[in-house]
């Protein structure tokens, strides 16, 4: 359904701009998705280290070094959503506590709104 939403673009009439729109919306999430499966996958063999545990328990006690750590991820990944995405998949494997989740998917949002790559 999504190709052939895709494939209208927009042409006729309004429901056909909807159906491309609702297309786009789909294959956005899809996209998404397939990341986050990707995402997991290759930390996977990361969640196992007890260096990384340590490390990710200490976030926890402290928001302002989680919000450092955010900042100095996002910077080198160049990406928001990578970090994003990443602290999702800790956050869900029990290894990242809510608060240092927080500050780390905080700070990400911020640099990608205020600085221009």
């Amino acid at each position: 359904m999504a190709v052939a939403a895709l494939h209208t673009g927009g042409r006729g009439h309004d429901g056909g701009r909807r159906q491309g729109e609702l297309g786009r919306i789909f294959v956005g999430l899809g996209l998404v998705m397939l990341a986050l499966k990707l995402v997991r996958a290759s930390t996977m063999e990361l969640t196992h280290m007890s260096a990384l545990q340590g490390l990710l328990a200490g976030l926890g006690c402290d928001v302002t070094l989680a919000v450092t750590v955010g900042a100095a991820l996002t910077l080198p990944a160049y990406s928001s959503l990578a970090v994003v995405l990443l602290t999702a998949v800790l956050a869900t494997a029990d290894l990242l506590p809510a608060s240092a989740a927080l500050g780390l998917v905080l700070v990400p949002m911020w640099v990608a709104d205020c600085w221009v790559f």
